[in-house]
């Protein structure tokens, strides 16, 4: 048996009625409406040894095979709204490599290393794929990309970002390099003195990115192997930060900055067994007193850019930095390229 309530109860509990009706209404209508915000979506997938390209990458069991197959899968990911991390699991990747073109939306993905039993991920290359990794974008954005805890040995190019070199608007930027090992890197992972490379790590008008904790051993070419350099910041490669790496058995400039490649910080770093060579150099081609020089529009020094806590051992002849590039003003470059300081040791 129920009692009526007395009136102001009853208004009461009218009154709480309706307000939870309006507040189920509003929270209906701004899911309907899309109206709550979610947080990026992150998604974890495998890459392993033993994996098969037929697997949806979902788990260690259902690993995918290939860098390839992986890319294809964070690609179906929406850009903007999520995170892919590559888990990339213990054991050897032969002939493998990725060409990723900047121009396809995809969501920031990391390719990380795993350690099981002392054994890390190693991608070992052959005579069909010269470039491990290879990023052709000149957007003007960030890559999102962020590799981590691999090993890439016997590729002619481990890694090499790609702007445009000779529009300083169409660049790339924001990549992430660290606690890697780049081992065997050049012709003489193929014995071709027919062959060359000019660089482990490249960047073309390639901006802000960190190579830190990284490890370069071997980095050596059969023939000419003066121009091969570790790492090769060319056309407007500026404000990088190569940051705790470890450089030995070189027999190039290791790091080398070309042509308005400005604004870079090298910082404790360690060089080891450098031929001949100097641990930082700039340097670019001048067309004005140089023969062979290809940029219709012309080379310009790169300045600004500190070296400082470096350390460099065991190198008979070799200089921790090295200044190569003219000196003259050029007609073609801005007069402050000749007034600033190109490598400041601090």
């Amino acid at each position: 048996m129920s009692l009526p309530l007395p009136g102001a109860l009853a208004h009461t509990a009218s009154l709480t009625a309706a307000a939870l009706r309006l507040v189920r209404g509003a929270l209906m209508a701004a899911l309907l409406g899309g109206a709550c915000v979610a947080a990026p979506l992150a998604t974890t997938l495998h890459l392993a040894p033993h994996g098969s390209d037929d697997a949806d990458g979902t788990s260690r069991v259902h690993a995918v095979a290939s860098m390839a197959r992986a890319w294809e899968l964070a690609g179906k990911q929406e850009p903007g709204d999520s995170t892919v991390t590559v888990l990339v699991h213990p054991g050897t990747y032969r002939g493998q490599s990725l060409l990723i073109e900047g121009s396809r939306p995809v969501p920031a993905v990391t390719w990380r290393g795993l350690r099981r039993d002392g054994k890390r991920p190693v991608f070992v290359g052959d005579h069909r794929h010269p470039t491990w990794l290879r990023v052709k974008a000149s957007d003007g954005k960030p890559t999102g990309l962020t590799v981590e805890g691999l090993e890439i040995r016997d590729y002619l190019t481990a890694i090499s970002l790609e702007g445009n070199r000779d529009d300083p608007a169409a660049f790339n930027e924001g990549t992430v390099i660290r606690n890697n090992v780049f081992q065997r890197i050049g012709t003489i992972a193929i014995n071709d003195a027919t062959k060359t490379s000019t660089a482990a790590v490249r960047f073309v008008n390639s901006r802000d990115n960190t190579v830190a904790g990284n490890r370069f051993l071997t980095i050596r070419n059969v023939k000419h192997c003066g121009g091969l350099h570790a790492l090769y910041l060319a056309h407007f490669s500026s404000s990088n930060r190569i940051v705790d790496n470890h450089f030995e058995d070189l027999c190039g400039s290791v790091v080398r900055f070309r042509d308005r490649a400005n604004d870079n910080v090298v910082r404790d770093n360690r060089f080891s067994r450098v031929d001949r060579s100097p641990a930082v150099e700039e340097w670019f081609c001048d067309m004005g007193g140089r023969k062979g020089c290809t940029k219709a529009l012309g080379e310009c020094p790169s300045t600004g850019n500190i070296e400082t806590n470096n350390t460099l051992a065991d190198s008979v002849g070799a200089e921790l930095v090295s200044i190569k590039g003219a000196s003259q003003p050029r007609a073609w470059c801005d007069a402050e390229d000749f007034r600033r300081q190109r490598v400041i040791s601090r």
